[in-house]
């Protein structure tokens, strides 16, 4: 997005310290912040965490269960 983690963190209410600790994996926010980095980047918590994949994989897996 062309973005500085400042302006990220400015955005969400928290430190430009603490938005690059959780950015670089060093540290998991509070759900109130999880949630509204999530609103901000425009996609679900378990998108920005853990990737579309992982996603539509839970979405997936009660539709394989079904087929077996």
């Amino acid at each position: 997005m062309g973005l500085s983690q400042r302006q990220v963190a400015e955005a969400v209410g928290i430190s430009q310290s603490s938005y690059a600790m959780i950015e670089g994996g060093h540290r998991h926010p509070r759900k109130e912040v999880e949630k509204k980095l999530a609103d901000f980047f425009g996609v679900t918590v378990d998108e920005l965490f853990f990737g579309q994949d992982y996603h539509e994989s839970r979405l997936e897996e009660p539709d394989q269960k079904e087929q077996e």
